[in-house]
């Protein structure tokens, strides 16, 4: 069976290599000039060979390697909507060529060049640049914004600035310090770290953020300035934890803003007033987490006591009796926090129901 699988499997490979080797078509000729475009996938980059043209789809078993394909970008870009370093300065290749910006999914393209600076010279270069040629700077960090948030087909003249390669200065990379008074810990951090990068510094120390957010992948930045979906039950969102940030403003210059009648512009701000670069948390001590998924339930029908049954007592969501809508029955209240998947019943087969991962702060 092993040998037959392995036979399979080879005359796979094979038909997937000649499909990948016989590039032809719209999908991966862009301009139409008998030229192929696209269609190499760069490993060691881990994306497409040609950014400024192809952009990198999900196929399986369309593609060699299977899954990941360079097709023609849906929108076409001017040869003169990518950045180049000013004439005369050092070549900043690393900075500007990152192809054009596109949304997690794919589904909002862009004509704006995706820039990535490494440190805060690198960064105020570009907003240099920036105001030189009459580009808008955009903040850009996981791509999960809604859509058009960023930039989108129709705008143009915009440069779309990310901090997945930016390092920051000594202690605003990262440092913790331990209990102050009521505080469980503070630390400063890069504010390009995703959650992942930071919760992997201070969770093995038993520290966690005072609430949280849908996903792990989120950039913190992004988190602070675009109000990033998700919490916990007794907390509000994570910008809230914010005691200081490190900002650029416009013109490159650099402010640390610690007062709190500054820092509640800052909050949601969308990149409007700065870049956000580096911040400061308050934490608090966690030993012990559960993350455990809710057994789903059927719903008899859509009523408000079916709906906040599942979310009271299955789910022992800790929602105060105040909450608007709130309709008992109330349950022990234990979660800290739920995160819900309905689904609404549309077909008589399958009926409604609803499903729900939560977390219980154990110690």
């Amino acid at each position: 069976m092993a040998m037959l699988l392995g036979v399979v499997y080879w005359v796979v490979h094979l038909i997937l290599i000649h499909e990948h080797s016989d590039l032809n078509g719209p999908e991966y000729d862009c301009d139409g000039d008998g030229v192929v475009d696209c269609g190499k996938y760069d490993r060691f980059g881990q994306t497409c060979a040609n950014l400024d043209h192809c952009l990198w789809k999900y196929h399986l078993f369309s593609c060699l390697p299977p899954g990941k394909c360079c097709k023609c970008r849906a929108t076409q870009c001017l040869a003169n909507a990518t950045a180049k370093a000013p004439e005369g300065e050092p070549d900043q290749s690393h900075v500007y060529d990152f192809g054009k910006w596109q949304n997690w999914a794919n589904h909002i393209e862009s004509c704006a060049p995706w820039t990535m600076p490494s440190d805060d010279k690198e960064l105020a270069a570009l907003l240099a640049y920036a105001t030189e040629h009459g580009y808008k700077v955009r903040p850009s960090g996981a791509t999960h914004s809604a859509g058009g948030l960023v930039t989108s087909q129709a705008d143009t003249e915009v440069l779309v600035v990310s901090l997945g390669k930016y390092t920051a200065p000594e202690d605003w990379e990262y440092k913790l310090t331990p209990q102050e008074g009521k505080i469980a810990g503070r630390v400063m951090v890069n504010a390009g770290w995703t959650q992942l990068q930071l919760m992997a510094k201070i969770r093995p120390l038993n520290y966690f953020l005072p609430s949280q957010t849908a996903g792990y992948f989120f950039q913190l930045a992004g988190i602070v300035a675009n109000t990033v979906h998700g919490g916990i039950y007794e907390s509000g969102f994570i910008y809230e934890y914010v005691t200081r940030m490190r900002v650029m403003l416009h013109d490159g210059s650099i402010k640390v803003i610690d007062d709190e009648k500054d820092l509640r512009f800052w909050r949601t701000s969308f990149g409007l007033l700065g870049l956000i670069i580096g911040l400061e948390f308050e934490l608090v001590q966690r030993p012990k987490l559960q993350v455990y998924t809710v057994p789903q339930r059927k719903l008899a029908d859509w009523s408000e006591v079916e709906f906040w049954r599942y979310i009271n007592v299955d789910a022992a969501a800790n929602v105060p009796p105040s909450t608007p809508g709130f309709t008992e029955p109330t349950g022990s209240q234990e979660a800290a926090s739920g995160e819900f998947f309905l689904n609404f019943g549309l077909d008589d087969l399958l009926g409604s129901s609803m499903l729900c991962v939560a977390t219980r702060k154990n110690g």
